[in-house]
């Protein structure tokens, strides 16, 4: 069963801190529910920009290669000109703003949904969280789940 102590907190701290540091950011570490570590960024709006920027480009260019009839044929994309805002309006499940709740990361899909300037400080983040005794032997075809605890990162403003 996932669990994790104030002490085990107590211990990833400091590794949890300097990996802020390095990368200037400000984190608060706390524990949900007894077995959820977890990481608040403060002062994320940047990422969480880039993060709604990459998964509105992804969406644009799925959309465009999927629906091919809604261009004509070899018609010219200017890729590098800048996103059209009403795109936020057709995508209600994005939020142009931080909300005061944040926006938790999946760490599964980081190099997925997030720009290259933050693969490195989420990856050696979430890598940070991990103490020496962790082990993850979830196997999610057979719906069983076993770890030592749970991690989440959240983005704040």
């Amino acid at each position: 069963m996932a669990y994790i102590s104030q002490e085990e907190k107590r211990e990833l701290a400091p590794a949890i801190k300097a990996v802020a540091k390095k990368f200037g950011r400000k984190v608060t570490i706390g524990i949900r529910n007894h077995m959820d570590l977890v990481v608040k960024v403060k002062g994320a709006e940047d990422i969480y920009e880039r993060l709604c920027a990459q998964m509105i480009e992804n969406r644009l260019l799925a959309g465009r290669d999927r629906n091919e009839n809604n261009l004509e044929k070899d018609a010219y994309i200017d890729w590098d000109a800048p996103i059209d805002p009403s795109v936020f309006s057709r995508m209600t499940y994005l939020d142009p703003e931080l909300s005061e709740f944040g926006h938790s990361v999946n760490t599964s899909w980081v190099e997925e949904n997030h720009d290259e300037k933050d693969h490195a400080f989420l990856n050696e983040l979430h890598a940070s969280m991990h103490s020496k005794d962790f082990y993850n032997d979830d196997d999610v075809m057979t719906d069983y789940f076993s770890r030592s605890y749970y991690t989440s990162i959240e983005l704040h403003k």
